[in-house]
């Protein structure tokens, strides 16, 4: 998790939006998110409980930036960018 180790709130929200961070706080503060794991490319992987559950992934990329992807119901136009990795981040930093 050290690649995480960097990333601020702020980063996060920059990356994501003030309404996906906020809601990955709130699924972090209700225990939404499960199974956190590092991966072996370095990236966490987790189980999010949300209106379905689903898994989703962040990796922070060569530049530093975070980037995810999730088998969420939202499609693949916001699981690129959403707060399926912010969600994991927030988990994270507990």
């Amino acid at each position: 998790m050290d690649r995480f180790a960097d990333l601020t709130w702020d980063d996060i929200e920059n990356w994501a939006g003030g309404k996906v961070v906020s809601q990955g706080r709130k699924y972090q503060q209700q225990g939404c998110v499960a199974d956190l794991a590092v991966t072996a490319d370095g990236g966490l992987i987790a189980w999010v409980d949300g209106s379905v559950r689903y898994a989703a992934k962040v990796v922070v990329d060569e530049e530093g930036l975070p980037d995810s992807v999730c088998t969420c119901p939202y499609g693949p136009g916001l699981q690129a960018r959403g707060g399926r990795g912010a969600r994991i981040s927030a988990a994270g930093r507990k």
